[in-house]
């Protein structure tokens, strides 16, 4: 984790215990919802090992993935976090996930206690919304076969490691829809 705070800022080895004297951990089941839509996020959570997702119910009962998290990402839902307001969405663990998580409280200790990782926020906060912009911009650009390429580029593990059905939806279309765009992919052509 030490490396990823010193993506944006260095700290020294006192500082980097005053970050990890809040630190917390636990180890969370495959397949356990940790948290659902109508709570706030009060933590947020350094994915240390496993995978897991964010997603939402719609109006007609289906799952819709929102994002993937694996190894060395944090996983919160910040809008729930930072203005302490409920979350609309599901997380949950794919995998066995180990997690070390940090209380809002002892967050913004250490923001008043040291600016300098105000830094560090500043880009992570970024980096989520780059996330998200590149997210919403794939559904109103991209078609299935490029969300498909790039989702693969991205995280080519991703296909060892989560069931299609929850990829599917996170490409937003049916399991059999993006079956037989990887059986066309195959074949030579693709197929709708």
């Amino acid at each position: 984790m030490r490396h990823k705070f010193e993506r944006s800022i260095k700290v020294t080895d006192d500082e980097w215990l005053q970050i990890i004297s809040g630190r917390k951990e636990i180890t969370i089941p495959k397949r356990t919802v940790f948290s659902r839509p109508g709570t706030v996020f009060s933590k947020m959570y350094y994915l240390e090992k496993g995978m897991c997702r964010s997603y939402i119910i719609d109006e007609n009962g289906e799952e819709k993935t929102i994002f993937f998290f694996k190894e060395d990402d944090w996983v919160t839902e910040y809008l729930s976090f930072a203005k302490e307001q409920f979350s609309n969405f599901y997380f949950e663990t794919i995998e066995d996930c180990h997690f070390s998580y940090f209380f809002k409280e002892g967050i913004t200790q250490l923001y008043a206690d040291n600016p300098k990782f105000l830094k560090f926020h500043i880009d992570t906060t970024d980096d989520e919304y780059a996330k998200l912009v590149e997210r919403m911009v794939q559904f109103y650009i991209d078609d299935l076969a490029v969300r498909h390429q790039k989702l693969t580029q991205k995280f080519p593990e991703l296909f060892q490691r989560v069931p299609q059905h929850m990829i599917a939806s996170y490409l937003g279309v049916k399991p059999q829809s993006l079956s037989r765009m990887i059986a066309g992919m195959k074949g030579g052509g693709l197929k709708s």
